[in-house]
């Protein structure tokens, strides 16, 4: 939660920072805001729709955070459609298949 101030501060001076911007979101999501965390990575998604570890990330807020499994599922395959040389490609598909079982 400390450091969402200067995540804050920082995306204020540069807007267009997409790895502050994420950054920021995930501290939020940590901090137990799950709806504030998924606002900041659309900011994000704005910036790069395309970016990798913003769509993972929205991923797990969806399916942890909100249980929402459709949405998160959604965010990976576009992680994998957009990124198809993500290194993780294992890890995203075990975790499509669990979103998929709790679906």
């Amino acid at each position: 939660p400390e450091a969402i101030s200067f995540y804050q501060q920082a995306f204020a001076l540069n807007p267009r920072d997409i790895n502050v911007s994420t950054d920021l979101g995930t501290a939020l999501w940590y901090a137990g805001r799950p709806d504030e965390a998924l606002a900041q990575y659309e900011k994000s998604l704005a910036i790069d729709p395309a970016h990798a570890q913003t769509l993972f990330n929205v991923g797990i807020v969806r399916a942890d955070g909100k249980h929402d499994y459709p949405g998160a599922i959604a965010a990976w395959d576009n992680l994998l459609k957009v990124n198809p040389a993500y290194p993780d490609v294992a890890k995203v598909r075990s975790l499509m298949a669990e979103a998929r079982t709790k679906s």
